[in-house]
């Protein structure tokens, strides 16, 4: 699925304006949690380091470190899988960080940075009990956590007689930028960040279509009925596939762009 090159001119004129992204920050910045479990906060720049809490979900953190670039530490976000009989294995799923000394509450230690998002994180406005006693987070939608955090600047749609066809394109402040493109035959859809890292475009996806718990599910408890799901990653971007959906993460390296994608078809 492409995003027309007259949509995507009209960020790159903007561009320049946009916050900075998990690639780039200084001190007195503010960042933070997206690890939906929350980070840990250690004494020292490594994994090993001893822990001295777990900074919760949402939390903004103070930067005390700098960061200008790409890091050159990995993590394993989620591990290789196999979901469904109509896909092959997928590969393991790795996000880029490296550890930034930061001060929470007061308290000064150590977070490695793949989890940490220039954007405040959604709201959970409820919470979802599975069979096994265990709650899910319900979170506010994409639309809402965008208007709350950036504001809304435009909505118009587009109606045209055939197949029920419409089309959607919401801006907001930030130059961030939704298009939605739907009929009976099914769906399509792509989100614009400017300025954002891949890793934070993942953090984002991650949220809002529930990967990780998703595999974590799927695996711990199979369904023979269930289509599968896979992943596979590319040098731009994450792509997921689930029954008659597909999501896509592509990162626009030249230009600091990230784009979420997603079709369906009926």
């Amino acid at each position: 699925m492409s995003t027309k090159p007259s949509l995507l001119a009209f960020f790159l004129c903007f561009q320049a304006a946009f916050c900075f992204s998990i690639n780039r920050y200084q001190v007195g910045d503010t960042l933070f949690v997206w690890a939906t479990s929350g980070l840990t906060l250690r004494t020292e720049a490594d994994f090993k380091g001893k822990k001295l809490e777990v900074v919760p979900f949402g939390s903004p953190i103070i930067c005390q470190g700098e960061k200008f670039g790409e890091s050159d530490q990995t993590i394993e976000a989620v591990a290789p899988f196999h979901i469904g009989e109509r896909y092959e294995k997928s590969p393991a799923l790795k996000l880029h960080g490296q550890f930034l000394k930061v001060k929470f509450e007061g308290k000064e230690g150590y977070i490695f940075d793949a989890y940490l998002g220039a954007f405040p994180t959604p709201k959970i406005i409820s919470w979802l009990e599975n069979s096994d006693k265990s709650k899910v987070p319900v979170y506010e939608s994409m639309e809402d956590w965008l208007s709350s955090n950036f504001g809304l600047v435009s909505k118009k749609v587009k109606e045209l007689p055939f197949d029920e066809h419409k089309t959607t394109i919401i801006v907001y402040g930030n130059g961030i930028v939704i298009k939605y493109d739907g009929s009976i035959k099914g769906g399509t859809s792509s989100t614009i960040f400017p300025n954002l890292s891949l890793e934070e475009g993942y953090l984002i996806y991650n949220i809002f279509n529930g990967h990780e718990s998703e595999v974590k599910r799927s695996l711990a408890k199979p369904d023979p009925m269930y289509d599968g799901l896979s992943f596979s990653f590319s040098e731009d971007g994450f792509y997921f596939f689930s029954g008659v959906c597909s999501f896509g993460i592509k990162f626009i390296k030249e230009v600091g762009m990230v784009i979420l994608t997603s079709e369906c078809s009926c």
